[in-house]
């Protein structure tokens, strides 16, 4: 259940930005990549073995988490959408941070339900 309780303060932190405005582009990437190293735990322990012996994430890294990400869900084409907006946005490339945010709350909701179900 750790996961779980990842992604609810994920998704705390993200409705507490969203209500005090607090809508740094840095950090509304950082709480992404931080729910996809907290998924890639769970959809590929392998990967995430490795990245965090290395000691950190490279892009490689974590576009292969995001797409084993995606398959756990489904093929979920919000999720594959949530990274590539926060990618753009940490490239400054104009993306709104408040749509970053209602993203990542909603594919976060999605991940707990499906995570609870395959937990069962």
């Amino acid at each position: 259940m750790e996961l779980i309780s990842e992604l609810v303060d994920i998704e705390r932190k993200a409705r507490r930005m969203l209500r005090e405005q607090r809508l740094d582009p840095e950090e509304v990437y950082a709480l992404v990549e931080r729910f996809f190293i907290a998924m890639a735990r769970y959809a590929s322990p392998r990967l995430y073995r490795d990245a965090e012996k290395k000691g950190l994430w490279n892009i490689e890294d974590l576009d292969n988490a995001v797409d084993r990400v995606v398959d756990m869900l489904g093929r979920s084409h919000e999720v594959l959408e949530l990274w590539e907006m926060a990618w753009e946005l940490r490239l400054g490339q104009g993306e709104d941070p408040q749509r970053v945010l209602e993203t990542l709350i909603a594919v976060v909701e999605k991940s707990m339900r499906r995570v609870k179900l395959k937990l069962r």
